[in-house]
Order: C-alpha cells, then sequence, then structure tokens
C-alpha cells in the first residue's frame, strides 16, 4: 500500500505549511479510500445474507471450524447491531489512516490494518475458546476494537512534531493505561477487580504523564523554545479528533450493559482486541520495522 507518494505534510519545525484541503489531494488516493471501503461493504453484504445462511457462520464454542472462526466476525443479525459497528468502524479507522498518512506511517497502518483484517478474526476465536462455553459468536466488535488499538500510535505519530525533542515511542504505554483505566473505572461494572485495575493503571498514566512533562519541559529549557508556525485549520483539530476518540470510544466499545437485544456484549474480546493491536502497532514502532523507506524519527 505504500507507494511513491509525498511523505507526510510537515516536518517539527516546517515554516509553512499548506493548507489542510490541499494536503489531502496530495497525500490520500483513491485507491487507499477504495481499500478502507472494503470492511464496511462486507459488513452490509453479510448482514443481507438470509437468516438462515448467516446461522451457519456464527462461531460456536462447542463446535468450532475455521470457516466460523473467520466468518462470524462479519456476521449481524439485527439492524441496530450492524449500524453501531459500521459507525464504529468509520470514525476509528478514517481517523487512524489520516493520522498515519499526515505522520508519514503508511507501511505501519496498511500492515496493521491487513493483519488486523485478515488474521484478526482468527486470533480473537482462538482466543475465545479459553474461556468454556456453550455459547456462539458473532459481530465485528472485536475486529474494531482492534482497529481502535491502533490509534494511540497513530494518534502520537502525528502529535510528536509538536513537541520539542523528548517524546518516544517509548512513552505510548501512557495512553494504553489510560484507556485501561477508562475501562475500568467508568464502563465497567463496579468491582473490587475493576476498582482495583482502575487505580493502579490511573496511577500509572498519571505518573507516567507527568514524568513526559517534566522530562519534556526540561528540554525546553535546554534547547529553547522554537517559534511555531501557524497552523492552517485541519492540522490541530484532526488530533483532537483522535484525542476525543481515544477517551470517548471506550463507552461504546465497553457499554455497561452487558445484555442488550438478548445478545450478550463479549467484553473479553474487546479487550482482547484492543490490546493485542496496540501491542503490536507498539512493537512496530519501537523497532522500527514498520519504519518508512525513508527511515524513522529517531529515539
Amino acid at each position: 500500500m505504500n507507494g511513491a507518494r509525498d511523505s507526510g505534510a510537515r516536518a517539527p519545525n516546517d515554516g509553512e505549511l499548506p493548507p489542510f484541503s490541499a494536503a489531502l489531494r496530495r497525500l490520500i488516493s483513491l485507491r487507499e479510500i477504495a481499500v478502507l471501503a472494503v470492511f464496511p461493504l462486507v459488513l452490509v453484504g453479510t448482514a443481507l445474507l438470509p437468516a438462515e445462511t448467516k446461522r451457519t457462520l456464527v462461531f460456536a464454542y462447542t463446535d468450532p471450524t475455521v470457516i466460523t472462526a473467520y466468518a462470524s466476525h462479519f456476521v449481524h443479525f439485527r439492524v441496530d447491531h450492524l449500524l453501531a459497528n459500521l459507525l464504529g468502524y468509520l470514525l476509528v479507522v478514517p481517523t487512524t489512516y489520516l493520522l498515519s498518512t499526515f505522520a508519514d506511517r503508511r507501511r505501519l497502518f496498511w500492515t496493521m490494518f491487513a493483519t488486523v483484517l485478515l488474521a484478526g478474526p482468527f486470533v480473537l476465536s482462538g482466543l475465545n475458546l479459553a474461556i468454556p462455553r456453550d455459547a456462539i459468536g458473532y459481530g465485528s466488535s472485536g475486529v474494531i476494537m482492534a482497529f481502535f488499538g491502533i490509534l494511540p500510535v497513530a494518534l502520537y505519530n502525528y502529535a510528536r512534531p509538536f513537541f520539542v525533542s523528548d517524546l518516544r515511542a517509548r512513552d505510548l504505554p501512557v495512553l494504553f493505561f489510560l484507556v485501561v483505566g477508562i475501562i475500568s473505572g467508568i464502563v465497567l461494572p463496579r468491582s473490587d477487580a475493576t476498582v482495583a485495575i482502575a487505580v493502579v493503571s490511573g496511577l500509572l498514566a498519571a505518573g507516567y504523564g507527568g514524568f513526559i512533562l517534566v522530562r519534556e519541559r526540561r528540554a525546553r529549557n535546554r534547547l529553547g523554545s522554537p517559534s511555531r508556525p501557524v497552523r492552517p485549520f485541519g492540522y490541530v483539530e484532526l488530533p483532537l479528533v483522535g484525542g476525543v476518540l481515544l477517551v470517548g470510544y471506550p463507552l461504546v466499545g465497553f457499554p455497561s450493559e452487558l445484555v442488550a437485544a438478548n445478545r450478550v456484549v463479549n467484553l473479553y474480546v474487546h479487550f482482547l482486541g484492543f490490546a493485542i493491536a496496540f501491542v503490536a502497532a507498539y512493537v512496530g514502532e519501537v523497532t522500527h520495522v514498520l519504519a518508512e523507506t525513508t527511515g524513522a524519527d529517531a529515539e
């Protein structure tokens, strides 16, 4: 997916930025938009299948098959379930794609996108079998939460040029702990375990975040505060949208009401999708294995 195209729209010390719309036209290709549209089109197409056909595609934990392990993640029986997952995809994936593209991290995004789409359903279905129960699984929420797991890394890559020098890829766990704290403390049903996880995650996020801010302030004092160009409309708003999604989307992906319309929300697979994808994207970022051919920012 990473053709010979212009790199990101800006560098940390750009003197002047092009209009956001002009940068979009230069960086975004119709081929990439078409690829992004495949997943929602498959969801809609699968939803139009006869109910009898869809029942043969659900993942039965007591009778799993390779076909249902993959296909069940595209099956929806209710319109509201389908629309919720389509909305999640349309919010999370295009935002992550734009952040990655503007940050010149196309290779990381497209590798993770393909991995989630092709291998994610098998991984999530297989891990579901770790909890034996007589139930069935279907729906794409776990896969969409995996796409959500890429967002923190994309947001970091976009935001890094706004800092002087000391924001590093290994600081990314602070965003992971932030999301885990939100999931545990606000979204999940209250219990001793969720309260403990929320407190620990919150303390780790706050402590780690404070350390980053102190280190950044020292770097600014040491290097001085270079003048920043005026950023046209869009450059600041895009990461703001990403930040709102980062703290807000867990409220959708981890509803406190676990039973809705005779469906039990599988929070286990939702969290697995988010955590596994985040770890994979994080490793790809810190090791530079998926860096662009022009080279990644030095740590």
